[in-house]
């Protein structure tokens, strides 16, 4: 009766153990974000597809185009949904403080101004800041973020370009973070904190465009490389092929030049129809 109450409580231990191992998540680094962020465009995108895909079908293309980008992960179709909607919904929420802040913006204000006022007001309403700006870079593009211009603003020159828009700020919940806040009455304690988190956002954005820049430059040396190697490659096969070309021209004037008096009479016909056919390959004369 021991034994057997021992047994089942160690495979029950083993069950929760491995249960335990399974609900260890990977985290999810920028890079693969991004890459995410990518898949999600591309499959969105597909003119073949479009809608008409299952909802099954369309979250394993994502899987898959994530795979081939970051060359692959052991990801499943349910973390890579359950990663992209709350992030989505983020991006969505984030994306309306920057076209707010866009067209709002004062004469002779730079993207980076916008930027700051866009990450500020993110984090008045999630504390922990927006986190995802380099998915956002792939997606603002696309046009469910593409920016809509307003009345009277297709036409250049106009003396009202940039009007202020209601842009409608409310998500779903979330469990990576909190809910939205609602608007408190803030001292001149939380006034000199703004001003503080307002410089550490200008920081937190150089060195994301840096860190872009350092990102372009390597891949861009990395095509060049490989663009290197493959005239390498080329140069070193024709000079094969021309060697090989030497080669044979040298093997096939031996042939054609070397008598053939002594042949016997059963290989005479061989040797002499090799002859004819070195000679008509080249262009030389033959007479036999």
């Amino acid at each position: 009766m021991n034994i057997m109450w021992t047994k089942t409580r160690a495979t029950k231990k083993t069950r929760l153990e491995k249960k335990k191992e399974k609900t260890v998540s990977e985290k999810w680094t920028k890079e693969q974000e991004e890459a995410l962020a990518k898949a999600w465009v591309h499959c969105s995108t597909n003119k073949k597809k479009g809608n008409q895909q299952s909802r099954e079908s369309f979250w394993g293309k994502i899987l898959e185009h994530f795979n081939k980008t970051i060359g692959g992960s052991n990801r499943t179709v349910h973390q890579v949904w359950s990663k992209w909607n709350p992030m989505h919904s983020k991006i969505n929420f984030f994306n309306g403080l920057y076209q707010q802040a866009d067209r709002t913006r004062a004469s002779g204000c730079q993207d980076l101004d916008v930027m700051k006022v866009a990450l500020k007001e993110f984090k008045e309403r999630f504390p922990s800041g927006f986190q995802h700006i380099e998915a956002w870079e792939v997606v603002r593009k696309h046009e469910k973020w593409a920016q809509v211009p307003l009345m009277g603003e297709e036409g250049e020159g106009s003396a009202h370009k940039r009007k202020p828009v209601d842009v409608d700020f409310s998500i779903p919940d979330m469990n990576e973070d909190p809910s939205p806040q609602r608007a408190q009455r803030r001292d001149k304690r939380q006034a000199t904190s703004s001003e503080g988190s307002s410089a550490e956002l200008a920081a937190q954005f150089k060195v994301y465009t840096a860190m872009k820049e350092a990102k372009q430059a390597v891949e861009l040396e990395a095509i060049e490389l490989r663009k290197k190697r493959e005239s390498e490659a080329r140069e070193l096969i024709s000079a094969q092929l021309e060697t090989m070309k030497n080669y044979n021209f040298d093997r096939d004037m031996k042939t054609f030049l070397k008598p053939h008096d002594d042949v016997p009479p059963s290989m005479l016909p061989i040797i002499l129809a090799r002859k004819r056919e070195i000679a008509n390959k080249y262009g030389w004369p033959c007479d036999f």
